[in-house]
């Protein structure tokens, strides 16, 4: 329910609303171990940032999420991989854009080749 009303404040703009129930949401995640949760959570994190113009702690952010998506994906059993990553590219697009901003290409074309990695191995 957290991370549903920090999505809808982040989208009417309220930023500080989204902040507050994004920390609560990660407190329960990490509480309960849910790693989903704790991805989605480090991704509404990292695109409340870029509107905050915090591109560093963005950056960060979204490597986080990315990092917890890949974990979450190793676990899959097999069949079900293809449709979990289906939704879940916009965090690397993400990162791929925010790296851009910076000039920083060299990372940039790491979150792209991650991209692309996740997306071979599922076939």
């Amino acid at each position: 329910a957290w991370l549903v009303a920090a999505a809808t404040a982040l989208q009417s703009g309220e930023l500080v609303n989204a902040e507050r129930w994004i920390k609560k949401a990660v407190e329960i995640g990490q509480a309960k171990e849910l790693p989903f949760t704790i991805f989605q959570c480090h991704r509404l994190s990292g695109q409340l940032l870029e509107l905050q113009d915090k591109q560093v702690e963005a950056m960060s952010a979204y490597d986080r999420a990315i990092t917890e998506l890949e974990k979450l994906r190793s676990t899959l059993m097999l069949e079900h991989r293809p449709n979990f990553l289906a939704d879940k590219g916009s965090v690397y697009e993400a990162a791929v854009h925010l790296c851009l901003e910076q000039d920083n290409n060299e990372q940039a074309l790491d979150y792209a080749e991650r991209a692309k990695s996740s997306a071979l191995v599922e076939l």
